[in-house]
């Protein structure tokens, strides 16, 4: 396949044979045009799917039309990719600048950049946050932050918070991003069962019609049992369904119907998951030997959850060594409930 790139001129800069990679094209028109080759960005110079190619190597995979044209353009923010990506590195990925002015000033045309954009996306989907109206609604971009941070959807325009396949591919990364999807996404049983199973906890952003369909939240429960408690009531009082959920979380038993709060079987087994739990049975279970008995033989876990909170963003990005501590889900001294790498995963997700 022959490739010619021309100028806004109309010259031809280069011709030859299609390079393997968009790296190599930038490397040789850069020696024919003598230009530095951060500097350079490429479009269609007609209509076409890679219209936009840019800095996006899988882009250039996708162009395979012949014979190509392409338009070679000088783009200074390009030379800026590489400082601004070292930059994103000293931060956890909890946290980022929450202000685009704490940014250096230097550095803040690459947030507006679609090639800066997509590559920082990539590395830290929080990102988005930053990015211009335009690119929270450019779907290559937005997709590509998704699949790298499901809250990311937060900052995607609202047109792509309502978008089927937007939605699916953030809550396959982080199911609990299905607080940001539009009423109707969260309203769809697919979108939901994906969200839930993910991440359990997803379940308190369903609607309520859904939060009363049992298999839904069997699956939610099973992933996580602390989520009994946005299940309907009709369905805390669903025996088997609450097994699953005591089993997976022991104190969880507080949130079942009294019926079952009195049901021998239901209570043991929370209490061989929690001894704590024995504090939620009915009093004359409270009273029986064998369960105090059981109840005391288990260590008490932690009894309730925290309630998710977004991630805590950073003070900015002067400080050399990142921010002194997030308070995000992520922060690494752990919920008051509980603590270590399993607060931190139940929160994160």
């Amino acid at each position: 396949m022959v490739v010619r790139v021309r100028l806004l001129s109309g010259e031809v800069v280069w011709e030859g044979e299609r390079p393997a990679t968009l790296a190599a094209l930038r490397a040789a028109v850069a020696l024919a045009w003598g230009a530095p080759a951060a500097e350079l960005a490429f479009c269609h110079s007609g209509p076409s799917a890679c219209a936009r190619i840019s800095n996006d190597e899988a882009a250039w995979g996708a162009c395979m039309s012949a014979p190509l044209e392409l338009l070679a353009v000088r783009d200074p923010v390009l030379g800026l990719q590489e400082e601004f990506l070292s930059m994103m590195e000293k931060y956890p990925k909890w946290t980022f600048p929450d202000d685009r002015f704490k940014w250096p000033k230097r550095l803040r045309p690459a947030l507006e950049h679609r090639g800066c954009m997509l590559a920082a996306v990539k590395q830290n989907g929080w990102v988005l946050r930053h990015a211009s109206a335009e690119l929270r609604a450019d779907r290559d971009v937005v997709l590509a932050a998704v699949g790298q941070r499901g809250w990311a959807l937060e900052f995607a325009s609202a047109e792509l918070r309502a978008d089927r396949d937007f939605v699916l591919a953030a809550v396959g990364q982080q199911g609990s991003a299905l607080r940001f999807a539009s009423p109707e996404l969260r309203a769809d049983r697919d979108v939901v069962l994906a969200a839930v199973g993910q991440n359990g906890r997803a379940l308190e952003f369903a609607s309520a019609e859904l939060r009363a369909d049992r298999e839904v939240v069997l699956a939610a429960v099973k992933q996580n049992g602390w989520v009994l408690r946005h299940a309907s009531a009709e369905l805390r009082a669903d025996r088997e369904l609450v097994l699953a959920a005591v089993g997976q979380q022991g104190a969880v038993l507080e949130f079942a119907s009294p019926e079952l709060r009195a049901d021998r079987d239901v209570v043991l087994a929370a209490v061989g998951q929690n001894g704590r739990a024995l504090e939620f049975a009915s009093a004359a279970l409270r009273a029986d030997r064998e369960l105090v008995l059981a109840a005391a033989s288990r260590p008490a876990a932690a009894s309730r959850p925290a309630a998710a909170s977004r991630p805590a963003a950073a003070s900015g990005p002067a400080a050399a060594s990142g921010p002194a501590a997030a308070s995000g889900p992520a922060a690494a001294s752990g919920p008051s409930w509980g603590g270590g790498a399993e607060a931190a995963t139940e929160l994160e997700g």
